[in-house]
C-alpha cells in the first residue's frame, strides 16, 4: 500500500561564504531593538538578526525595550516593531516611546501582517518603513542595511 521513494544526492561542500558564516558587513555590530509580543516570532527574528552579526535587544513591549536599553546604557541603531502588540498597543506607539527614551529619531520599521490601508497610512504618516509579514530575510536585511546606513 502506498509508494516508497528514494532520493539520492551527491554530497558537496557549501560555498565559501556559507562555510565561513558570512554576514552582511553593513549590519555587523549594529544594535537592533526588536519588539514583538509573540515569543516564537521574537526568538526566530532575533536568531536571524544575530546570524547577521547584529546585537539585539528583544522585548515584548516598548516598556521592556526601554528598560533594557536604559540598563545596558546603549543607543540602538534601528528599531523593528510588530504592529499589533498585546493590550491594544501597537508598533507605531512603541517606536515613538523608544525614540523618546533614546532622545533621538532612531531609524525604525513596522513589521505587520495587516494589509489594510488604515494601518499602512498610519505607519506612513509617522515616517516609518513597513514590511508585510511573512518577511523574507533578504528583504529584512536590505531594509536594515538602509535604515542603519551612515549610523
Amino acid at each position: 500500500r502506498g509508494s516508497v521513494f528514494r532520493l539520492g544526492l551527491e554530497r558537496t561542500e557549501p560555498p565559501a561564504s556559507v562555510a565561513a558564516g558570512a554576514r552582511p558587513a553593513a549590519l555587523r555590530g549594529r544594535l537592533v531593538v526588536l519588539v514583538d509580543d509573540d515569543l516564537a516570532v521574537l526568538a526566530a527574528t532575533r536568531e536571524v538578526l544575530e546570524s547577521w552579526g547584529c546585537r539585539v535587544v528583544a522585548a515584548r513591549s516598548a516598556e521592556e525595550a526601554t528598560e533594557a536599553i536604559r540598563l545596558r546604557g546603549v543607543q540602538p541603531d534601528a528599531i523593528l516593531a510588530d504592529y499589533r502588540l498585546a493590550e491594544l498597543d501597537n508598533g507605531v506607539d512603541a517606536i515613538a516611546a523608544i525614540r523618546a527614551a533614546c532622545g533621538r529619531e532612531v531609524p525604525a520599521a513596522v513589521l505587520t501582517g495587516e494589509t489594510t490601508e488604515g494601518v499602512g497610512r498610519r505607519i506612513r504618516e509617522h515616517g516609518l518603513a513597513q514590511l508585510v509579514k511573512p518577511v523574507a530575510p533578504a528583504r529584512l536585511r536590505a531594509l536594515l542595511a538602509e535604515l542603519t546606513r551612515g549610523a
